[in-house]
């Protein structure tokens, strides 16, 4: 028995196992229903036991604290558990999240094809697939980071403002900031933590990049409150050992925070779902790569990695 047999075996997701219960009558001691079962098969991937669940009376369009089993498939970029669903009649164009549809999303991505062709398909929007090309290459640009960058790594793109302005909003003198390089950073960074930046201008930037090479910590308000205000929009990228955490501040408010492994959400930005924050197929780029990218998309502060690791900048020490 293969791995994957004896993974969706122990899932309770093996066809065959499902088939069997569902055909004797049921088991009453089973633990999920039949819609849960088509959820975990939809996540999972399991075509063949989509297509029997099905056949016993899952219902392609539940939902609960789930969004619907299509919306899985495609998120998780099972082409084909998408199929599967399709042929079962799960509706493509049905609002999910935020008024998306699981077919906005597969439009833009790999499984294109299998709903460009269905009835009710609208025509191309030029606008968007351009953006969303930008966004992807964006995103691939920053994905080559995740084998450089080490884990608890702290970033921060800041708009509209130079480093001198930078270091004032934090209420510390520039000239008391030296321009340090690499090596001068890493004597003092790593053991003074996250009150040890090394802040810089990208070359054609109108903005900063601020760099921890310890994590920044969570609505750290000292820092983000008057970096963003007035105005410019701060996003702080966090790349933390299971996840990415990611908040976006603006005017001195935190207007955003998440995690790059979490679920699609009402709330969420219109960046994010260019950064694909819904992908989480096994092809999908880190959520590194995606939480540089947004930050570079909402704030226009682009930065190169060896600008960014390599290319001396200010050493700010913030005061105890």
């Amino acid at each position: 028995m293969s791995r994957r047999t004896e993974h969706l075996a122990a899932r309770g997701l093996d066809p065959e196992s499902i088939r069997s219960r569902l055909e004797g009558g049921g088991d009453q001691g089973y633990p999920r229903t039949l819609d849960d079962d088509l959820h975990e098969a939809a996540y999972e991937g399991v075509a063949e036991a989509i297509e029997v669940l099905v056949a016993h009376g899952a219902d392609v369009e539940s939902s609960g604290v789930w969004e619907t089993p299509l919306w899985t498939a495609v998120c998780w970029g099972h082409r084909d558990a998408t199929a599967a669903l399709l042929r079962a009649g799960a509706d493509p164009w049905r609002p999910v999240v935020a008024g998306r549809s699981a077919a906005d999303i597969a439009l833009t991505g790999p499984l294109a094809d299998l709903f460009a062709a269905l009835p009710g398909a609208p025509a191309r929007d030029v606008g968007l697939l351009r953006r969303q090309a930008e966004a992807d290459a964006l995103v691939a640009a920053y994905d080559s980071w995740e084998t450089y960058c080490g884990e608890g790594d702290g970033f921060a793109f800041v708009a509209g403002i130079d480093e001198d302005s930078a270091i004032h909003r934090l209420g510390l003198d520039p000239a008391g900031c030296p321009l340090v390089d690499e090596d001068e950073y890493m004597d003092v960074g790593p053991s003074l933590g996250a009150a040890a930046l090394w802040l810089g201008r990208p070359p054609g930037s109108a903005g900063v990049v601020v760099y921890s090479a310890i994590s920044f910590d969570p609505g750290a308000d000292e820092l983000w409150g008057p970096l963003s205000s007035p105005g410019p929009a701060v996003s702080i990228v966090t790349n933390m050992i299971v996840d990415t955490t990611i908040e976006v501040w603006r005017d001195g408010a935190e207007i955003r925070y998440l995690q790059s492994s979490q679920r699609p959400e009402a709330d969420m930005l219109p960046e994010e779902w260019l950064c694909r924050f819904y992908d989480h197929s096994t092809a999908s780029p880190g959520g590194l790569a995606r939480g540089l990218a947004l930050a570079a998309l909402l704030t226009g502060v682009e930065v190169t990695e060896d600008w960014l690791f390599h290319a001396p900048k200010r050493l700010v020490i913030l005061p105890e």
